[in-house]
Parts: C-alpha cells; sequence; structure tokens
C-alpha cells in the first residue's frame, strides 16, 4: 500500500516537472523570441507581445498552484500505514 502511494506521488511530481520543462520551452521560444521585431509595426508587435506575455503568465500561475498544491498536499496527508493501524487497533 505504501509503495503504491510512492509511486503516485512520485508519479505526480514528474508530470509536474514535465508540464513546467513544457511551459518554460513554449515561453521562451513565444515570447522571448518575439521581443524584438524584425519588420513591421512596432505597435501591432507589442499588442502580441502582451497578448502572449497574459496567457503565459496566467498558465504559469496555474502551474504554480499545481505545485503549491501537490508539496502541501504531501506534506500534511499522515502515512497511510498508521491509518491502519489506529483503525485496525480501535477496538482493542
Amino acid at each position: 500500500m505504501v509503495s503504491r502511494h510512492r509511486w503516485r506521488v512520485g508519479f505526480k511530481w514528474l508530470l509536474l516537472t514535465a508540464v513546467s520543462l513544457a511551459w518554460g520551452i513554449l515561453f521562451y521560444r513565444n515570447y522571448w523570441n518575439a521581443a524584438v521585431p524584425a519588420f513591421g509595426e512596432i505597435s501591432m508587435h507589442l499588442i502580441r507581445l502582451r497578448s502572449v506575455f497574459w496567457r503565459y503568465l496566467g498558465v504559469g500561475t496555474l502551474i504554480a498552484g499545481m505545485w503549491g498544491f501537490v508539496a502541501i498536499r504531501q506534506r500534511v496527508q499522515k502515512p497511510s500505514d498508521t491509518r491502519h493501524e489506529r483503525i485496525r487497533h480501535r477496538g482493542t
């Protein structure tokens, strides 16, 4: 039972790390590469840059919230074997 719980917790951390890494790569490619316009009007470029920034900021905040939720939940949650021990010895 404990090993399955550890596997699930490890999978959550791995999944969150992969999502965070993918977000960082996409942010770098779509936002930082768009920082200097090659041709065209600067005002249109700034509008696009602002929309990309807010979209990635929102997704980044969501990912940070997921990191916080997983970390707090893992910290607060008691090990499953002690919970079962309490239930088993309740009647004695």
